[in-house]
């Protein structure tokens, strides 16, 4: 709808009442399939009466392994385990009320690398002030010694000085608490100058300067891209933006769709340590994990649904999955990168448990989310392969009745060791390339009656190019209608949020979407694309039956039946 029409429809409540007839059977007729509405609708721009969004992430840094992502890194890996704890020890707590930890992420993923740094260092001091606020009646000495920040900062501390000293360093850590403590007081005594405030900054700030400096290295920071979901943005800026606590990342999660009537929000969660050697994260999988987020479930009243994650790396991962879908999950994902497939495991045992997995997912009715690009985290080079939806192709042959969901629908056009794998963006010729994951997907979800896809992080079709928004948009409706069960009753809207690349974009993203979605191919199904089809997939009934969780309220269990009535 045109700003002038919207506009007279909202201040002229006669012309209101009088238009209503009118505008009924407009939308009538543009819900009926068979009507050129491109005749009947002229200019009137429909908006999906609903949206779900499939694909989101609430997870924040201390949900990653980060020492075992960064050690095997060179010029790095010596850092690792100081460095991921001075970053665990950054992020704020669950439900941490400290208007100071509110961030911008959208301004951090764009800041320069200078500015990035001096953004830590404003966080580490920020962090500091808050341990000596909370322990004003304690022994202050000891507070900081005991705090992740203080030790992770003299760790580091430990490591430049020997490095800077070539291996003969007489760093003494007593003398650095000493100092350290000293420099803080006199830097808040009533009198205190600037100077001195100075001198206690410059007892930290130039160990976080050195230690950072190295992740903004070209070739270090190249290196750790191929392990975290940076979109080509730097690390350190990808860092900075998962700091925040899960209660916060959901609030902002819920206000990024513009005027969209938004009615249901998918997290997902990853098992990751299994697929690291000596991998660690500072929450543990379970229960803490899990809990964080069955509250956040908890206190939407419905609008929020979670998937757990399955890892058969983990040798109690079906212990673990089981304990996810009885705390109140409604699904699990499955995430190859992290260094297994869906079928042809080369060890026995990962293979078993896999294959037990599914057998118990299809017979229980438990919908599964699995990663179908190559791009994103990986635990190892290369891993990102084990994603080809060829694989899937003897899964759902043994399984035909897994409900399943491919994450990405395949992607876009992702460059992995020289090789293309044409996805979303491809021309009429890569579109029928054996390596078109698009294409592999979408002929799995017309040929099995539970294979959905979803289109989170298309990133390019909301870019400035638009050879690759046309060549989405054709793929789409060359597709949208054909085969035994029809993409149109598949395909489901997802943004990924909040990974880095789609920060400050779900509207951007959903808007384009709705615009595709007035083409006279595709907008009778506006509501299934946005709303209905993934509503389909995650089979709500069958979860109400089974859940006995506590997380999920009365009024969460009013609400979500209100989506399938």
């Amino acid at each position: 709808m045109n700003m002038h029409r919207r506009n007279f429809l909202k201040t002229t409540s006669l012309g209101s009442l009088a238009l209503i007839p009118v505008v009924e059977f407009l939308l009538e007729s543009f819900n009926t399939p068979n009507n050129d509405k491109n005749c009947v609708l002229g200019s009137l721009k429909i908006e999906p009466r609903r949206l779900v969004d499939a694909h989101i992430h609430l997870f924040n840094a201390r949900y990653l392994p980060l020492e075992a992502i960064i050690k095997p890194i060179f010029l790095v890996g010596l850092i690792a385990g100081p460095l991921a704890n001075y970053l665990y020890a950054l992020t704020d707590d669950f439900g941490s009320d400290e208007a100071n930890f509110i961030t911008n992420k959208n301004l951090l993923k764009n800041m320069e690398s200078h500015e990035i740094i001096d953004w830590f260092l404003y966080r580490t001091r920020q962090k500091l002030e808050l341990i000596a606020r909370d322990n004003k009646s304690s022994d202050l000495s000891q507070a900081f010694q005991e705090s992740l920040l203080f030790n992770s900062i003299l760790e580091l501390e430990k490591i430049k000085d020997k490095e800077s000293t070539a291996n003969k360093s007489k760093f003494n850590s007593d003398n650095f608490r000493k100092a350290f403590l000293e420099n803080y007081m006199k830097s808040h005594a009533i009198n205190a100058d600037n100077n001195q405030k100075k001198e206690f900054e410059k007892t930290y700030q130039n160990t976080i300067i050195w230690a950072l400096e190295k992740l903004c290295q070209p070739k270090i920071n190249k290196e750790l891209q191929q392990y975290l979901d940076c979109d080509d943005i730097p690390v350190i800026n990808f860092l900075a933006t998962m700091l925040d606590d899960e209660v916060k990342i959901y609030q902002k999660a819920t206000s990024g769709y513009g005027k969209a009537n938004l009615v249901l929000q998918v997290h997902y969660m990853m098992d990751m340590c299994a697929s690291y050697e000596k991998g660690y994260t500072f929450y543990p999988f379970n229960p803490v994990q899990t809990n964080n987020m069955m509250k956040l479930v908890s206190q939407s009243d419905g609008k929020l649904l979670g998937f757990t994650a399955f890892n058969p790396l983990n040798e109690n991962a079906m212990t673990s999955f089981q304990e996810g879908i009885a705390a109140g999950n409604i699904g699990v994902k499955f995430y190859p990168p992290m260094g297994y497939k869906p079928i042809n495991n080369l060890d026995p045992v990962v293979e078993e448990r896999v294959n037990n997995f599914f057998s118990y997912c299809q017979s229980e009715k438990i919908p599964i989310f699995t990663h179908c690009t190559p791009q994103g985290f990986q635990a190892k080079k290369g891993y990102g392969l084990n994603c080809d939806p060829k694989n899937w192709r003897n899964v759902l042959r043994k399984y035909p009745n897994l409900r399943i969901c491919f994450g990405h629908a395949g992607g876009g056009d992702p460059k992995i060791r020289n090789h293309n794998f044409h996805g979303w963006y491809s021309n009429p010729r890569q579109w029928l390339s054996e390596d078109c994951y698009a294409r592999i997907v979408v002929e799995l979800c017309q040929e099995y009656e539970f294979a959905y896809c979803e289109v989170g992080h298309l990133r390019k079709i909301i870019s400035n190019k638009h050879h690759e928004r046309d060549r989405f948009f054709q793929n789409l409706i060359d597709n949208f209608n054909n085969g035994k069960f029809p993409l149109k009753n598949k395909i489901c809207f997802g943004t990924d949020w909040d990974m880095i690349g789609m920060i400050n974009e779900q509207n951007k993203y959903y808007e384009l979407l709705v615009d595709m979605f007035q083409d006279s191919h595709l907008r009778g199904n506006i509501e299934g694309f946005f709303s209905q089809n993934f509503i389909n997939f995650l089979s709500i009934n069958n979860f109400l039956e089974k859940t006995a969780s506590d997380y999920l309220s009365p009024a969460g269990r009013q609400y979500l039946m209100s989506l399938i009535e």
